[in-house]
């Protein structure tokens, strides 16, 4: 049986949150692939060399940015 890769970005600015949701999502199954930031503009980063996002978990009131508009800048 051949599973999909399911790309999961995490962008929270909390260390400990952020290794909290890494932790478990990789205990979850194997083919998930974690992509986890501090800030928006490395999301950004990260969302223009990686083909695409299947979930996107993120704190909608970090300090620079633009809540759900700056998460609705990803889908750009």
């Amino acid at each position: 049986m051949v599973i999909d890769l399911v790309n999961v970005l995490i962008i929270v600015e909390h260390k400990l949150v952020l290794e909290g949701f890494k932790s478990i999502l990789r205990r979850l199954e194997s083919a998930v692939a974690v992509f986890a930031c501090d800030d928006l503009a490395t999301a950004l980063e990260l969302a223009s060399t990686t083909e695409h996002f299947d979930l996107v978990i993120a704190d909608l009131h970090m300090p620079g940015t633009q809540g759900i508009e700056g998460v609705e800048a990803l889908r750009a």
